[in-house]
């Protein structure tokens, strides 16, 4: 056989393999596919079952060649306390063979969704806005996270990052803006982070005036710990507990360390959260317990009764009213 024909015959056994290789990656890519559809549609029953309304059409393929994908169209999850919609939403997962064509779960989903907005209860709905707003799955924990992160009439941040686990929720953020309904002014929290866990889980659907009133005699409680707080230079750490009293508002117990706090003080006044008065009288409580400290820091308790916040013992502010959605 002369050279030009064993080349040939090489190339033809190539080119076959080629195509043999891209007919089994497509085989193995649709497989992922249909697993992942089936899996979409089984959580879509669970979460229908637990009571909440989900719309979400038919999913288009994508994702060739390394990941299989779905899109869909308008999708919502909805209960009576919560509600989620977006314009567009896509679901991807690794390629992995043969997991691809077996009943195991694929590894880490990736959810991305636009023309985003969520509503709480009977309010209006609000937009979320994001640079590259990506939710993680895996393992029975989740993570959200983004830069340029806002929710209309809520807050903004500069990057926000939250992981759900059965240990409960871990929240960081940078550079958060608090609404202007908080009445802070122009001001920012540098850093954030805390770590929520709730006992026990409170529905989202169903009567929720009535599973608050259950949630409650069951002795329910709202505990945050890990608790950091950075705006210029003052810093907070600590943990409190949050539950409701028989009036269904909210109350709380804590104790928080506070370094820096007369600068932070100065702070709320400027951007009009408390009166020069409360200032100068809070400033005069932090100092007794501050004596103390080497670093003229202050473990401070905080509560939250009857609707208003305390340091100390001293009265500071008035918290707003929680108002349960109408019809609930």
């Amino acid at each position: 056989m002369t050279n030009s024909a064993v080349i040939r015959t090489s190339l033809r056994w190539m080119g076959g393999a080629l195509v043999a290789a891209g007919l089994a990656h497509g085989v193995v890519w649709l497989s992922a596919v249909r697993r992942l559809d089936a899996l979409v549609a089984e959580q879509v029953l669970s979460w229908r079952a637990q009571g909440w309304r989900v719309v979400l059409g038919p999913g288009r393929p994508q994702g060739w060649p390394g990941r299989a994908g779905l899109r869909f169209g308008p999708a919502s999850v909805e209960g009576n306390a919560f509600a989620w919609q977006a314009e567009t939403a896509a679901i991807d997962v690794p390629l992995r063979w043969p997991e691809s064509m077996s009943g195991a779960r694929p590894g880490p989903a990736r959810v991305r969704a636009d023309g985003q907005q969520i509503r709480f209860g009977s309010g209006p709905a609000l937009a979320v806005v994001s640079r590259d707003l990506q939710l993680e799955a895996s393992d029975g924990a989740a993570i959200l996270a983004g830069t340029s992160v806002g929710v209309a009439q809520l807050f903004e941040a500069e990057a926000l990052q939250l992981r759900y686990g059965p240990d409960g929720l871990a929240l960081s953020a940078r550079r958060l803006k608090p609404p202007d309904s908080a009445g802070m002014r122009g001001e920012v929290i540098d850093a954030l982070a805390l770590h929520v866990s709730v006992t026990p889980p409170i529905p989202l659907v169903g009567d929720l005036r009535a599973a608050a009133t259950a949630w409650r005699g069951a002795g329910g409680a709202v505990d945050l710990s890990d608790i950091g707080l950075t705006m210029g230079s003052a810093h907070a750490v600590g943990q409190v507990r949050i539950g409701l009293d028989d009036t269904l508002q909210p109350k709380l117990d804590g104790t928080v360390y506070v370094t820096g706090y007369e600068a932070g003080l100065d702070g709320l006044a400027a951007a009009g959260v408390l009166t020069r008065q409360t200032v100068l009288a809070a400033k005069a409580v932090l100092g007794l317990l501050a004596a103390a400290a080497p670093d003229g820091g202050a473990e401070v308790p905080v509560q939250i009764a009857g609707g208003v916040l305390s340091v100390a013992r001293f009265p500071l502010l008035r918290v707003p009213a929680l108002r349960w959605p109408e019809g609930f």
